[in-house]
């Protein structure tokens, strides 16, 4: 069996959690465009997947946006606060998972952050140093790819291009994930997965596949 080496993580919700009331995207927008939840999500699901591949940008997605819903595009300040300014910049740190990331650095580990996300969010975070913990940044928007795709959940393609690029063989990474359908789509590729519940939890599934202390 080979030995771990690397240990993919997503960002939020399992580094940094969230008032997602307040700041998620889904209800940022329901707010925004005055629409029940439900409706916007339907027809978010092809901008939202080309945005967070970095197909598009905000603007575009905006418009494609409102044109899935037939009604026009908002306009004010209110419009812009979505990614403009990033959610995640209003996000507070689990103190526990930075601490455990470090320590696995200082026992040789390399962490690896896999991460679905936008780039106006991304930007910020790099602007403000929350991805400082980790060695090497694979990110959806910058490499045009991701985790899964929104209708079939059934896409690896990140997970391929993040093992070839660091020339890492399946079997020396573990993937955390607060979100089953990226871990099953990890698994896909043969890389052991956790499905983060909680710091606690997930610090302690990894310890013990690491079999440390």
């Amino acid at each position: 069996m080979a030995k771990i080496k690397y240990i993919f993580r997503d960002f939020r919700w399992t580094v940094t959690k969230l008032d997602i009331k307040k700041y998620g995207y889904v209800s940022s927008l329901s707010r925004i465009y005055k629409l029940p939840k439900g409706e916007l999500r339907i027809a978010l699901v092809d901008p939202i997947a080309k945005f967070r591949r970095g197909e598009i940008t905000e603007d575009k997605f905006r418009k494609e946006l409102s044109i899935n819903l037939n009604v026009p595009m908002p306009v004010g300040k209110s419009n812009f606060f979505l990614f403009n300014t990033p959610a995640q910049e209003y996000a507070e740190q689990y103190k526990s998972v930075i601490n455990f990331i470090n320590k696995l650095k200082n026992l040789w580990y390399k962490n690896v952050l896999l991460s679905d996300d936008y780039k106006p969010q991304v930007k910020k975070l790099k602007e403000i140093w929350r991805y400082k913990p980790f060695d090497s940044i694979v990110v959806s928007c910058d490499v045009w790819l991701s985790k899964r795709d929104d209708i079939t959940n059934d896409t690896t393609e990140i997970f391929d291009y993040t093992l070839k690029k660091y020339w890492i063989n399946s079997n020396e990474c573990i993937f955390v994930d607060d979100k089953e359908a990226n871990c099953i789509a990890a698994e896909k590729t043969w890389i052991k997965s956790i499905v983060f519940l909680s710091p606690r939890q997930a610090i302690k599934d990894v310890k013990n596949i690491l079999k440390i202390k």
